[in-house]
């Protein structure tokens, strides 16, 4: 894993994360929902049938809960876990990163502050800038090979001399 992209990680396990807990999350709710109205469905027959009072205030019981319920969508809260999954990868690459050693601690503790101090919607950037500045400041340059600094400095001040001379 040492020429792994870790922005493009990032937001592979955020897109993977945020997907999955909506579906799980969809699911739960439309199990729900479907509890509720069998129960409602259940507690109204019932209601009719025999007629009793505690019949009836339990089916008036769930018919106020039913009716504030809304059906769940498969796409209802997509957005807001998918936001979730950004931040929530994001703070655990950050701590990865620093447990293996790519980025000191105090990218932690900056992300920390990030994460107090700023909006949620921009949240998920400015850990990704900071991740990106940690790793463009302490990953080597790929070039080895560079001029000598006395070699540049003379061939500028003979550059400068001629001009001046003119």
């Amino acid at each position: 894993m040492t020429n792994s992209d870790p922005i493009g990680l990032w937001l592979a396990a955020s897109v993977a994360t945020g997907v999955t807990a909506h579906v799980a999350l969809a699911v739960r709710d439309r199990r729900t929902y479907r509890r509720l109205r069998d129960a409602y469905v259940g507690a109204v027959s019932a209601a009719h049938e025999t007629g009793a009072a505690d019949a009836l205030v339990r089916a008036q019981e769930l018919h106020r809960e039913f009716m504030r319920t809304t059906p769940p969508g498969w796409l209802t809260g997509l957005g807001a876990r998918f936001k979730t999954a950004l931040v929530l990868c994001a703070a655990a690459g950050v701590a990865v990163m620093v447990a293996t050693g790519r980025l000191p601690p105090i990218v932690a503790g900056l992300s920390v502050l990030f994460a107090i101090g700023l909006r949620r919607i921009l949240l998920a950037t400015a850990l990704l800038l900071a991740l990106f500045a940690a790793i463009s400041v302490l990953t080597p340059p790929r070039s080895t090979e560079r001029a000598p600094a006395a070699h540049l400095s003379a061939r500028s001040h003979a550059a400068n001399a001629a001009a001046r001379a003119r």
